[in-house]
């Protein structure tokens, strides 16, 4: 149990990297309340999405548009398809 507990760690990490680093999407997700991630928008070269009690969607416009959302404090910044993070569908565009 202790390996899949290490290799799920290993996994977050990784995919919070490379979502920081080369952006492989240009919809991501911000988790926590619209009253702590809409902040964090602020200069970051975004558009809303869509906004949950749990999670906001934006779409970056430019590059190192992830990077200005850790600038300004997000915690966690995942990749994000389509409408929410469930959908099913194509990878965003």
């Amino acid at each position: 149990m202790p390996a899949v507990a290490y290799a799920l760690a290993g996994w977050m990490v990784l995919l919070i990297g490379v979502t920081a680093v080369a952006e492989p999407s240009r919809d991501v997700v911000l988790f926590g309340a619209p009253a702590q991630t809409l902040p964090l928008l602020a200069g970051s070269d975004t558009r809303i999405v869509t906004v949950s009690a749990a999670f906001t969607i934006v779409r970056g416009t430019e590059r190192g548009f992830v990077r200005a959302l850790y600038a300004n404090g997000a915690w966690l910044v995942l990749p994000a398809r389509g409408k929410s993070c469930v959908d099913l569908g194509g990878w965003a565009t």
